[in-house]
């Protein structure tokens, strides 16, 4: 296309709007600290240690829950 923006500007653009999301991002998850989900275990990390989501957390998308002192297995709701 013609006229389009120089590459720099395009990143800096790209950066501002990253950082803005992430702050956004970090203050929902603030706000989940303490809260109770239903969570799907995805793995176990090690003993007694597992990641899985709740229902608002897409797979290879979104942050993750770490559970510490649970020993279910991945398909479990905890």
């Amino acid at each position: 296309m013609k006229n389009q923006i120089p590459d720099k500007v395009k990143k800096e653009r790209v950066e501002a709007l990253m950082l803005a999301q992430q702050d956004v991002a970090f203050a929902l998850a603030d706000e989940a600290i303490g809260r109770k989900f239903d969570v799907l275990v995805d793995e176990r990390i090690e003993e007694g240690v597992v990641r899985g989501r709740h229902q608002g957390q897409a797979p290879g998308v979104d942050s993750a829950c770490i559970i510490e002192s649970c020993d279910s297995n991945p398909g479990d709701f905890v």
